[in-house]
């Protein structure tokens, strides 16, 4: 069986990818650049706001990587239970920490402003089963909507990995061409809150999964792909469809970038992704228009920058302090 650690454009890609989504979330949604900002409008906005994106490449990796495991380790559904306790114990610390820090941080700004705070507890309580999407409840954290996204693809996964994989090609066809059909018109009938408008997105990773274990041939992957390039196309806009083809070619090819910082982005990825949009969009916002507040683009942009940094080094601490020894549980955890 083939190794996922010989994968190494995957590490390397998640840090571009959660740096994309953090620089762009920090850059564009702070809210303090105003159309007079002229170097920011004309020369980082357009470059910035690509970083959208990010959540595309994420899933891509997801649709490759997830399955890659599951083939390493010779899933099969009565394994479900073993598949699922091993992802939660990888997500769920971090992710359980973060919702705790949105909440003191939230007090924290509401206590400094001397503004009364009220918790939708209801909301908070469904964080733990990623469910507020199916009971109309908002998210504490921006962000947290992808990683609900992410859970329904376990799901379905370990339901479909037999089918997809299947020894029979036959079996495989009807199976990818019912997933197909299902993304199709998921994206006009069914909110982006839910998988199946991102089915396109998960399937081109899966499709670099068969051809990598050599279930599928070059010519069959490169069908799967344009196909499902074209409904991304379609379904999402045209930067996820241009990221989603130079992310393609990087796992096809498994390019070394060779660069360390990359692959340092890479390890602290899942950490920056969750934990960005609270310090950077809460914390730091705050402190800027209470210790800054000026109109001067140069101080704003710099502000910007060394926001992203104080995240990268925060993400890093998280990293060694809860992930790390997430990671070092699912080892544990055999499937």
């Amino acid at each position: 069986m083939a190794s996922t650690n010989k994968l190494v454009s995957i590490e390397w890609l998640r840090g571009i990818a959660s740096l994309g989504v953090c620089q762009m979330h920090i850059f564009c949604a702070f809210d303090f650049f105003s159309k007079n900002d002229y170097f920011f409008q004309n020369y980082i906005f357009p470059i910035s706001i690509t970083g959208r994106a990010g959540v595309a490449v994420f899933f891509i990796i997801s649709g490759f990587i997830i399955p890659f495991s599951m083939y390493t380790n010779g899933y099969t559904i009565k394994k479900m239970g073993g598949f699922l306790a091993r992802r939660l114990t990888r997500l769920e610390p971090p992710y359980l920490v973060s919702i705790l820090l949105v909440i003191c941080i939230s007090i924290l700004i509401a206590t400094l402003k001397k503004v009364p705070i009220q918790f939708d507890y209801q909301a908070i309580l469904l964080h733990f089963g990623y469910l507020n999407v199916f009971f109309g409840k908002p998210w504490l954290s921006g962000v947290y909507w992808t990683l609900a996204i992410e859970f329904q693809f376990y799901i379905l996964i370990a339901f479909i990995y037999p089918l997809l994989s299947h020894q029979n090609s036959i079996t495989r066809l009807i199976t990818f061409s019912f997933l197909i059909v299902i993304s199709i018109f998921a994206k006009k009938y069914i909110s982006d809150a839910f998988i199946f408008p991102h089915l396109s997105l998960f399937l081109m990773g899966f499709a670099c999964f068969l051809w990598k274990t050599n279930i599928i041939s070059n010519k069959l992957l490169f069908v799967k792909l344009v196909i499902l390039l074209i409904i991304t196309f379609f379904n999402h806009n045209k930067a996820n469809t241009f990221f989603s083809l130079i992310t393609l070619i990087i796992i096809y090819t498994n390019f070394n970038v060779k660069l360390n910082p990359f692959y340092f982005l890479g390890r602290i990825s899942y950490s920056l992704y969750l934990y960005h949009s609270i310090i950077g969009l809460e914390l730091l916002r705050y402190s800027f228009y209470t210790f800054i507040n000026t109109n001067n683009e140069i101080y704003k942009i710099t502000f910007c920058l060394a926001s992203i940094g104080i995240c990268i080094y925060f993400a890093y601490i998280m990293y060694n302090i809860i992930e790390k020894p997430s990671l070092r549980w699912t080892k544990k955890i055999k499937y």
